[in-house]
């Protein structure tokens, strides 16, 4: 018995990452050494101190808590901003919830392993989302093609049933079957084309004319949520080397997503100019690029900085029946054209969308 306390001290003391300990009212209980280093407090200190001393002013996390220790929850993957020792001083720290029992099951209180996730977050602000895609397309292709083999066998395996049973007062619901899993495969298909996108196939193009295309289309729909649309262009621009539908793919997204921000009608505001008199580099071009913004404004409810910060990353999406994939596909396609863009927003204020397009070399 000795030799196993030991051993749980050990490991308690080496864990690389904080662990803490907290009882039923959400008082700390227990700390390891990496925890109060992260938190430059000592253990003496923090025993009997309130979650609050670490996580300050943060309700939600303390639900979390709460939810562990009253519902025996787990979660993963939690975030929060933890205060060092200096009031002053603030970190961004994941952490892993966990209950705790007694020996005759009944809770303890909460458990926690926190990351002090300060230098991570400083890599990804500096990384371009484009970056970040090749990853997940990666993972994007594998998973489809692992989920879409089995599904075919469901599919077929229904349907089989469904023959025998068509009398059957179940046949309405392996009929149900038959659809969710048409409705997998379809999603599926979106999840292979964001990751098999073609290269563009570029010609000399109008912005305007392939933009006025765009307007034809949704005009209607604007229309019926009682949007109405701004176009500004500057009619000297020259035409650019682009793949026309990827082009209209790209700005259809972006008005989709203005007119979705504004469900009580709006102004969409499209206007076209010069990148001014500047113009990007790199090492590996012999002259640098100038280019055009195409920019799409709305008025609409605007964005705080957590969705900010998941803008273009597959697969998040506030919306109910979204699938995530539509800005992170803008950008790539952007990226395909030796593009960029760059997001303006304010919450209840309205968004703003510019897209750089390069004009052709001379």
């Amino acid at each position: 018995m000795d030799d196993c306390e030991d051993l749980f001290k050990n490991v308690f003391s080496s864990f690389i990452h904080g662990i803490l300990i907290v009882d039923t009212k959400l008082n700390i209980r227990k700390s390891n050494p990496a925890l109060e280093e992260m938190f430059c407090r000592s253990g003496e200190d923090l025993i009997g101190k309130p979650l609050s001393l670490l996580f300050p002013e943060q309700p939600a996390l303390e639900d979390k808590f709460k939810e562990v220790i009253s519902n025996s929850a787990s979660y993963q993957l939690l975030e929060g901003r933890a205060c060092r020792k200096n009031a002053l001083s603030h970190f961004p720290a994941g952490m892993t919830l966990s209950p705790l029992f007694g020996a005759k099951g009944e809770s303890l209180g909460a458990l926690a392993t926190i990351k002090d996730l300060s230098l991570l977050k400083d890599l990804e602000s500096v990384s371009r989302p484009f970056e970040r895609l090749s990853t997940t397309e990666a993972l994007t292709l594998g998973m489809a093609h692992e989920i879409r083999n089995p599904l075919g066998g469901i599919r077929a395996s229904a349907q089989l049933l469904l023959s025998d049973l068509e009398t059957s007062p179940n046949a309405s619901l392996i009929q149900i079957i038959i659809s969710e899993v048409d409705r997998i495969n379809r999603l599926i298909k979106k999840m292979m084309d964001f990751s098999q996108e073609a290269e563009p196939k570029v010609k000399l193009i109008n912005i305007h004319r392939s933009l006025e295309e765009i307007f034809l289309l949704e005009k209607e729909t604007l229309i019926a949520h009682q949007i109405t649309l701004l176009q500004e262009y500057d009619p000297s621009l020259p035409l650019i080397k682009a793949d026309p539908d990827q082009i209209k793919q790209v700005f259809l997204n972006l008005i989709k997503n203005a007119r979705e921000a504004m469900p009580n009608g709006g102004q969409i505001r499209v206007s076209t100019r010069y990148h001014g008199s500047y113009a990007f580099s790199a090492v590996s071009q012999s002259k640098p690029l100038l280019f055009i913004v195409v920019e799409v404004a709305d008025n609409g409810c605007g964005m705080d900085d957590k969705q900010i910060e998941t803008l273009f990353t597959p697969f998040v999406t506030t919306k109910s029946k979204g699938v995530g994939l539509g800005l992170a596909l803008t950008l790539k396609i952007i990226e395909n054209h030796k593009g960029t863009i760059k997001v303006s927003t304010q919450k209840n204020a309205g968004t703003t969308f510019q897209v750089f397009l390069p004009l052709p070399q001379k």
